[in-house]
């Protein structure tokens, strides 16, 4: 993805509408550089913003970005063109903001609307995309080839994200790679592996109870098992129990065979005593009822003549009496309901009266809500009119905030020129001492070697002199006279002596060609800074020109200059914080007197109302008074006396509907006591024919049996015996069934547990090895768990790639390393720890030990290391841009000049790179510029 024309619209700090025109860079790297706050980073928010709906710090999203300097009519948007493999892409995304309504209110006034958050997406043949925001979203994602997470890790690093990865500890690194490599998957594997064990082993533990149970719930009566069932019990010998529990069943099993068939004999016997009691029984009450029957028709049969002849008269009286009752209860309804409907006028008169008085009350309530109301918009009119020159004055002040800091940058960057002369002069005058003493070892070494060089020709000249004859030429002139001959020293020179005089001698001058030239250089380098101070000396203001007269030191005066600069430049911004407090409690009020305003109607209408439903109450209550006097005529006594009259009326007629129904129901009962005993006295007598029958044949049944005799007097203690022997066997057939089901579950139950802890004992074994094995709690062994080691893979991949540049960027003074897993021991989370290896000491130590520069050096290479490793785990994806905001500030001339070669290196003829940064070489180094400067109307941007 490479930028091609992003396009901005109230947006951050910029006002209007400015477009960046990417094309003007297709390849290599280029500088973004401006004032601090003039809106650098949000060229960056902008581009992160349009591909993914948020912003490329945490600390904004795109809801926060309306410009503040923009008008309400400027609509917020941003817009880019991208290409993506050789096809142009263009997005159009908008946040939620307010803006003014397009339509007028009642009073001609526009008012402000909320404008929702919209997306578009348009391909490369001009169509756009149709879709959801998440649709679209998706769209971009997909086309990009990288989510939000990926894209500002590895072309887009944001301020503060360079020394996270290189400072951070093992568990916070992993924390990191898990959102980056997304391994949360391998951290759940181990949560899960982790989780089973701890659930295996309570389902063991659980198991092992539930034996327990079992085991102390075997039932046993004899005292030969009982011993071996504690052992089994104590021990925990399941299969011992379980064949102690057969052996049990089987003894059980035939106990409850005898008990049976004796039971049978028991059984025979006792139904025949109980027939015969029952019959000797049945015999008896029948006498006895029959006699007490014949006494009572005897007595009841001639009352029950007389009683009827009774009951005739009273129903004769009892119904005339009733008639007239009647009559005088319905008078005494009719008055009652008078009464009720009065109670009801009276209730609805209360509760009308009630309600004026509650009108009234919320009305004089209301009336004095309007009156603090007045009062408090009249204190608001009175402060409006106070602070009416607060938006100018907040103006004003931070008018006057950017000239106090443009006063300060100019002190503290001529500051930085001093220093700069000065430490170009001390340069200087180093470079002229090294320029004199190697001028002085020039003339020494030259005179040397002139002077060997003169003796040795001198020695040349004696041995050719000693070749000479008479009237042979002299080789060098000719001669053939001979007057003056040399003559050979007795110390002749060595050649190999002059030839080292003449290469000492010209080492000597090279040394000192090259300290004249570092002299020249420094001698214009100090010559242009020297002009630089002059020339921004000359740019100050007469005004501050009083350096010459104060009488201190330039260093002295610009520190000076420097503190004074910063006091009124923290005053300034007291003062514009104070403006901007009151601008924003002039809106403050302005909006508060708009909603006054608003209410000022509605508690108008709603005074109407209030009065309205106070007249409307009065009303109400005359009407109701009226209607209660029409009730009133006509109407004698009380409520209480006319409603007891009927309460009395009522109860005599329901006592003598009473005593009429009493004497019939008795008259009822009576007759049916007569017919009821006239046909027991029959049935006694029949029952007592058959029960003497009955008793003969059991007597007979029995004497079969036993070979005795039932005698009427004793068959009851004989039933009762045989009844108490059947109990006692039944209750002990209960005990043995009891006995031998509940063993029988018992061992069920056992040989399924055993089963289960069987299995689940080696399923445990099995899951706590893996459960430890991913976690890292083996023993003897780091404590590296399944997701550190995976990230480790990433993290040494991420190394290898840092240390290829850094290995050039440091100078091969030292490289990145993995900390060695024989080398972490059981330290608690680690394996994702980073050590420095020192290339010149052949030494180990903290990545933390690494000074400023260092410490930015590696975090870059860590930050380009890691684009690469994403860019390949992210599959076929194109990266052709990346940004760095982020200060070259810590790093010395050599190791900044090495940076830039290798982002230019990494750039190539295809990608590109920007550079937000302050660092004034950066701007020498780095020719094509992207600057950003701020206006009172917002900032603007423009290549340079």
């Amino acid at each position: 993805m490479k930028p091609v024309l992003l396009t901005m619209s109230a947006f951050g700090s910029y006002a209007s509408e400015t477009q960046i025109d990417f094309r003007k860079m297709d390849h290599g790297i280029f500088l973004v550089t401006g004032d601090t706050g003039a809106g650098k980073t949000t060229i960056f928010d902008a581009i992160t913003y349009a591909l993914y709906d948020r912003a490329s710090g945490p600390a904004r999203d795109g809801s926060m970005m309306r410009s503040q300097y923009a008008a309400l009519d400027v609509p917020t948007y941003v817009e880019l063109i991208f290409s993506y493999r050789g096809e142009n892409y263009r997005i159009r995304r908008n946040p939620e903001y307010e803006r003014l309504s397009q339509r007028r209110d009642k009073d001609g006034n526009y008012r402000r609307t909320k404008e929702k958050a919209q997306v578009q997406l348009f391909l490369p043949d001009g169509e756009e995309f149709c879709g959801s925001k998440r649709e679209i979203n998706e769209k971009i994602q997909e086309i990009v080839g990288l989510d939000f997470r990926q894209f500002t890790q590895i072309s887009m690093i944001a301020q503060g994200e360079f020394l996270k990865l290189l400072h951070a500890r093992s568990e916070e690194r992993k924390e990191i790679f898990s959102r980056i490599f997304d391994t949360k998957f391998y951290g759940q594997v181990q949560e899960e592996l982790k989780q089973q064990e701890k659930d295996l082993y309570g389902e063991l533990k659980d198991l092992e109870k539930v034996c327990d149970l079992h085991l102390g719930e075997i039932l046993c009566r004899k005292a030969e098992h009982q011993a071996q069932l504690e052992e089994i019990q104590r021990e925990r010998k399941i299969p011992e129990g379980i064949r102690l529990l057969e052996q049990l069943l089987e003894e059980t099993l035939l106990e409850k065979q005898k008990c049976r068939e004796r039971a049978g004999q028991i059984q025979k016997q006792w139904e025949l005593a109980s027939e015969g009691t029952q019959v000797w029984e049945q015999e008896k009450k029948a006498l006895r009822e029959l006699e007490e029957i014949r006494g009572w028709l005897e007595r009841e049969e001639p009352l029950a003549r007389e009683n009827r002849e009774k009951l005739h008269a009273f129903r004769k009286q009892a119904e005339e009496e009733e008639g007239q009752l009647t009559r005088q209860i319905q008078s005494l309804e009719e008055d009652l309901k008078k009464y009720e409907k009065l109670e009801e006028l009276r209730d609805k008169k209360e509760q009308t009266q009630s309600e004026r008085k509650g009108f009234v009350q919320n009305l004089e309530q209301f009336r004095r809500k309007i009156q603090s109301r007045r009062e408090e918009e009249q204190k608001l009119a009175e402060e409006q009119e106070t602070l009416k020159e607060a938006p100018v004055m907040a103006l004003q002040a931070a008018q006057a905030v950017r000239e106090r800091e443009e006063r300060q940058q100019l002190f503290q960057k001529l500051g930085q020129i001093y220093e700069q002369a000065v430490k170009e002069r001390r340069i200087l005058a180093a470079a002229r001492e090294k320029l004199q003493r190697c001028q002085e070892e020039f003339q020494e070494k030259d005179s040397r070697y002139n002077r060997l060089t003169e003796e040795f020709l001198r020695e040349q000249a004696g041995i050719l002199a000693a070749r000479l004859e008479e009237g042979i030429p002299c080789p060098v002139c000719g001669s053939l006279e001979h007057p003056c001959k040399a003559v050979l020293s007795d110390q002749a020179l060595d050649q190999k002596l002059v030839e080292k005089a003449r290469e000492d001698r010209n080492a000597a001058e090279g040394k000192r060609n090259q300290a004249m030239e570092s002299w020249q250089d420094c001698q214009h380098s100090s010559r242009l800074q020297e002009e630089l101070w002059k020339d921004h000396l000359n740019k100050l203001p007469e005004a501050e020109k009083d350096y010459l007269s104060s009488g201190e030191s330039p260093r002295e005066w610009i520190r000076r200059k420097q503190k004074e600069t910063e006091q009124e430049t923290r005053q300034a911004r007291e003062d514009a914080d104070r403006r901007r407090e009151q601008e924003e409690r002039l809106r403050k009020i302005q909006k508060e007197r708009e909603q006054l305003l608003v209410r000022k109607e509605q508690e108008k209408a709603q005074e109407e109302m209030l009065e309205q439903n106070c007249r409307e109450s009065e009303k109400k209550i005359l009407l109701l008074e009226k209607e209660e006097a029409m009730l009133r005529e006509g109407m004698k006594g009380s409520p209480q006396e006319t409603r007891e009259r009927c309460h009395q009326a009522r109860r005599r007629q329901e006592q003598i509907r009473r005593e009429l129904q009493k004497k019939q129901e008795d008259q009822e009962t009576q007759d049916r006591k007569i017919y009821e005993n006239q046909g027991r006295k029959k049935t006694r007598e029949e029952i007592c024919l058959e029960s003497r029958g009955r008793w003969e044949k059991a007597d007979r049944r029995y004497r079969e049996l036993t070979g005795n005799s039932l005698v009427r007097e004793e068959v009851s203690r004989i039933r009762e015996r045989l009844e108490k022997e059947r109990e006692e066997l039944q209750e002990q057939l209960m005990e043995l069934h009891h006995e031998e089901e509940k063993n029988r579950q018992i061992r069920e139950a056992l040989l399924q547990c055993a089963k289960e802890y069987e299995n689940q004992g080696r399923e445990y074994a099995l899951i706590r090895n893996l459960s430890r094995t991913a976690n890292g709690s083996l023993t003897q062994s780091s404590r590296l768990d399944f997701e550190s080691y995976v990230q480790r893979q990433y993290f040494e991949q991420i190394v290898d790639y840092a240390n290829q540049r850094l290995i050039q960027m440091s100078s091969g003074q030292f490289l990145l390393q993995c900390r060695r897993l024989e080398d972490l021991k059981n330290q608690g989370k680690v394996g994702l720890d980073l050590d420095v290896y020192s290339l010149a000491t052949d030494s180990v130590r903290d990545v933390k030990s690494l000074s400023g520069g260092e410490s930015f050096m590696a975090a870059l290479c860590m930050a380009l290391g890691l684009a690469d490793v994403v860019q390949n785990t992210a599959g076929a994806i194109r990266l052709e841009t990346m940004f760095i905001d982020e200060g070259f500030g810590a790093l010395d001339d050599a190791s900044r000049e090495q940076a830039v070669r290798i982002l230019q290196e990494l750039a190539g003829d295809q990608k590109m790179i920007g550079i937000i940064s302050h660092v004034t070489e950066l701007k020498e180094q780095i020719s094509p510029r992207l600057t950003v400067e701020k206006t009172p109307k917002g900032s603007r941007a423009y290549w340079m």
